[in-house]
């Protein structure tokens, strides 16, 4: 089993398991963006089927995300195919200080929802 971890605000450059990758890159839409808490990206950002195809997956076991904000824009696109994905575990943020601050995000709160249901995920 391989573990690969992302997260585009920092390098890490700690000793890993030698099952384990990071890459700072990071889930969304945009290529960059800052926020107060939790700083600038120093890594790209990409969407989840890029991030798949770049790494020769077809499908994930589980996806774990605690992404402050951009599970919105991750999932809240009428495109996104989540039947590749076997579990998904999602920290969810509904703040305004986390990017739920305008009718854009509000819609994608409710496509992601949709695309959660329609791909017969369940909240728990």
């Amino acid at each position: 089993m391989t573990v690969y971890g992302f997260d585009p605000t920092r390098n890490y450059t700690h000793k890993l398991a030698p099952n384990v990758t990071f890459l700072n890159w990071g889930l969304g839409t945009h290529k960059s963006w800052s926020h107060q808490e939790y700083g600038d990206t120093v890594g790209s950002m990409y969407e989840l089927e890029d991030i798949m195809k770049t790494l020769g997956h077809s499908n994930v076991d589980v996806l774990k995300l605690d992404c402050e904000g951009c599970e919105w824009e991750a999932f809240g696109k009428e495109s996104v195919n989540l039947d590749a994905i076997g579990q998904i575990n999602i920290e969810m943020h509904f703040t305004e200080t986390l990017r739920v601050d305008n009718l854009l995000t509000v819609k994608y709160m409710a496509e992601t929802f949709r695309a959660l249901q329609r791909a017969n995920f369940v909240p728990w």
